[in-house]
């Protein structure tokens, strides 16, 4: 076997980068180990990550996902602009980062659910419809004759049509109370908990859309994140584990900004769209209690009284009803605020350890290539890239070191 003729000082500083890599791969592998598994077994994926649905959503998104995890990864170190228009920057990089979570964002908007809602839609479409044709016959039935004649409706008629029709609407309404229980059944199946009320609530309130287009995507995101978990877990038993790793905590680190996002495109909406709506009704209830007084104080609207009264009462009603309108959407914005808080700090530290997952691969790539270019290919023959579970890892860079060190026990072809 040919020797590497090396001089001590060479070893001594190889060997200090050969420990300090080991002790970044180490380090790194137990942050992902404490992260995804024990004991190198991959977690069981629950029914909602192994449905045909996580499947489809897992192969549509997962390269994208790993696009912006890459980005991420390498925003840092790229100049904040650049002249040139080949060169990457942190604005160039940024700007393609927000398009595909754009894209991303309407991608992992579909869900199960969105067949239950096309079925909610449809029944209030109909619901409607029919309660415009009640009030249409109810006004044809106040001026139609008693006795009807020949194509002429009389008001008997009229009244039967209504009744039949009234009928119809009641049935219309049941299915829409049964398609709730069936939107709440939907939520559970795709493994979000949540109460009738909360889900009857949805299609009540002002924030009812966002927060079901919420509720589909960080469900979705939660599943994919359980589907890396597996795959980076699985993997630890295998060769190249550093570099699935890498592969898979981009997805990871992607995954998580894309959370971040759910959280902030949901503030945005009510902040800047429904909390304007509601202080915008109440200034309008508010100059109408205005009014209403100042008809009220007037002598010669002493007639009316009575029904400004009932006016007024209705109106300070819904001037404190907007109120606590307001109220509930800022309570539940700081709500949503607190949680996008803590996964943006999760995110800074997923990032982090992407980024030292990245260093640590590379470093090893370099070492791994300076050996072959100082040894003679034909007569060395390197082990596969790390994983970095910690016995085998251990044993390559004991083998390596070992070959450095012209330790002539070490048998390298014994790999």
């Amino acid at each position: 076997m040919y020797q590497l003729p090396l001089n001590r000082h060479l070893l001594c500083l190889v060997n200090r980068v050969l420990a300090l890599t080991l002790s970044t791969l180490m380090t790194s592998g137990a942050l992902l180990n404490q992260a995804y598994a024990e004991n190198n077994v991959a977690p069981q994926l629950s029914a909602q990550a192994q449905s045909e649905e996580a499947r489809q959503l897992w192969s549509e998104l997962h390269e994208s996902l790993s696009d912006l995890g890459k980005r991420w990864g390498e925003h840092s170190k790229l100049p904040e602009w650049s002249a040139m228009p080949w060169k990457n920057s942190q604005r160039k990089n940024k700007k393609k980062i927000d398009q595909i979570a754009v894209k991303l964002m309407q991608n992992v908007g579909n869900s199960p659910l969105d067949k239950v809602l096309q079925e909610r839609e449809t029944l209030e479409a109909e619901l409607k419809a029919l309660s415009q044709k009640i009030v249409k016959l109810e006004e044809e039935s106040f001026s139609a004759p008693i006795k009807g004649g020949f194509l002429k409706k009389s008001r008997a008629d009229y009244e039967a049509l209504i009744t039949q029709e009234k009928k119809k609407q009641a049935e219309l309404k049941q299915k829409l109370q049964a398609n709730l229980i069936k939107v709440r059944k939907t939520f559970e199946a795709m493994g979000l908990s949540i109460s009738q009320t909360q889900v009857n609530d949805l299609f009540v309130v002002i924030t009812g859309e966002s927060m079901r287009n919420f509720f589909i995507r960080f469900s979705n995101l939660r599943i994919l994140s359980e589907v890396i978990a597996h795959h980076i877990s699985k993997s630890q038993s295998g060769q190249g584990y550093a570099g699935q790793a890498k592969r898979y905590y981009a997805i990871y680190v992607a995954l998580v900004y894309m959370l971040v996002e759910i959280h902030e495109v949901t503030i945005k909406k009510i902040t800047t769209e429904y909390i304007p709506k509601v202080e915008e009704l109440a200034q309008r209830t508010q100059a109408q209690i205005n009014e209403t007084e100042v008809l009220l104080s007037r002598d010669d609207q002493a007639g009316n009284r009575e029904t400004f009264e009932k006016n007024l009462t209705v109106q300070k009603h819904l001037y404190e009803a907007s109120k606590h309108y307001k109220k509930y959407l800022l309570t539940q914005t700081q709500k949503i605020k607190a949680t996008s808080k803590e996964l943006q700090l999760r995110f800074e530290a997923v990032l982090n350890t992407y980024q030292t997952i990245s260093l640590a691969e590379s470093l090893l790539s370099t070492i791994k290539s300076g050996v072959k270019s100082i040894n003679d290919l034909n007569s060395l023959s390197l082990p596969e890239m790390l994983p970095l579970s910690d016995e085998k890892l251990h044993e390559e860079f004991k083998l390596i070191t070992g070959k450095l060190e012209n330790n002539n026990a070490t048998d390298w072809n014994q790999r």
